[in-house]
């Protein structure tokens, strides 16, 4: 290892966190299991570390770009690029419609809004008419990444919705790919959608018993998981407690109809601040803002936190941070239809990064 980079313990457990994590969690055949082992994984990061040094000193790059960069060789690449003081960037999808992200600091809890107080949000100058036709583009079908295996399973077509009355005040619950980064690396206290129901469920029968309310829970669980994972067991130990569990249902539409959404740190997050909805998360979230969401990153504070379904939200607050994520922040248009706007949009994302001293 080069002794230049002063590579620690600690940047190769950094370097190695999410594959490491992600091996815990999945329940891997003995081949993935070893591949995700500490030591390949430390052997790949030690590899990847020499071949990036050599590689970006001799061909004198200045900047290093990578999607969403948790993946040991792009996790490798970054921590050296900054190390010898290069620039970086990192690609991700955009958590608007219509956009990339792009963000020289990380992508997620990683990024560079993580930290931003209200007061800077307060000071966003807004224009109409700009505002307006970020209200008004609609969110595209996502597309998803099928596994081989998915193609037997004997699901419902995609988006059929299922039939079914959706209870007259609830809790949206939305689940996240069991193991994305936004989950195994980014939420301390939750690791899975079991155990978000164990916190959520008691927690909101406490409040109905406390304040006479009556709210339900309307999960959905995430298409990307479909074939991956079973949910049969959470859905029998609810099976008598009202809870709804759905696969297609329209996401807006469970949104829209409402009281508010709890959610890990989910886009789901942000797509119900769209709707102005009443949000809360239990994990690390970049747009964990006091006034704009509330936190209950400890599920001791859910109950607490559940009052919020019954307040009226900051539209102003909501309407200051989507216009600057849209316009400020997020590249325009999508990585996967590149147009004129959106190349000239990444451009000046990159030019910026560059400029700077």
């Amino acid at each position: 290892m080069p002794s230049e980079l002063g590579i620690t313990r600690q940047d190769i457990e950094e370097i190695i966190s999410f594959l490491l994590i992600k091996g815990q969690y999945r329940n891997f055949g003995i081949l993935r299991r070893y591949l995700h082992s500490k030591s390949v994984l430390e052997a790949q990061a030690y590899g990847a570390l020499r071949f990036f040094c050599d590689y970006i000193k001799k061909h004198s790059i200045d900047l290093v770009c990578v999607w969403n960069g948790t993946l040991v060789p792009l996790a490798a690449a970054t921590r050296v690029a900054r190390i010898l003081g290069r620039k970086t960037l990192f690609f991700e999808n955009g958590c608007l419609p219509g956009t990339t992200t792009v963000d020289a600091k990380g992508v997620n809890y990683a990024n560079s809004l993580v930290g931003k107080s209200r007061s800077f949000y307060d000071a966003v100058q807004i224009q109409t008419e700009k505002l307006r036709q970020l209200y008004e583009t609609r969110p595209a079908i996502r597309a998803l990444k099928t596994k081989w295996y998915q193609k037997f399973t004997k699901n419902k077509k995609q988006g059929q919705t299922e039939d079914v009355q959706l209870p007259a005040k609830y809790i949206f619950v939305p689940f996240q790919v069991h193991d994305d980064t936004q989950v195994l690396l980014n939420s301390p206290k939750v690791k899975t959608m079991a155990e978000l129901l164990a916190y959520v469920v008691p927690a909101i029968e406490r409040y109905n018993r406390e304040t006479n309310d009556t709210i339900k829970v309307v999960v959905k669980e995430h298409p990307s998981d479909f074939g991956r994972i079973s949910y049969d067991a959470v859905r029998e130990k609810y099976q008598d407690s009202g809870i709804i569990f759905l696969r297609y249902y329209s996401t807006p539409q469970l949104i829209k109809s409402s009281a508010g959404v709890i959610t890990i740190n989910s886009s789901v997050g942000i797509e119900a601040l769209v709707q102005h909805k009443p949000v809360i998360t239990m994990g690390n979230a970049f747009y964990n803002v006091p006034g704009l969401t509330v936190n209950a990153s400890d599920p001791d504070d859910l109950v607490a936190a559940l009052s919020v379904v019954n307040q009226q939200p900051d539209d102003i607050l909501i309407d200051k941070f989507l216009y600057y994520l849209r316009y400020h922040y997020l590249a325009a248009g999508s990585w996967r239809q590149p147009d004129a706007v959106h190349l000239g949009s990444v451009k000046e994302k990159i030019a910026a990064v560059l400029a700077e001293k």
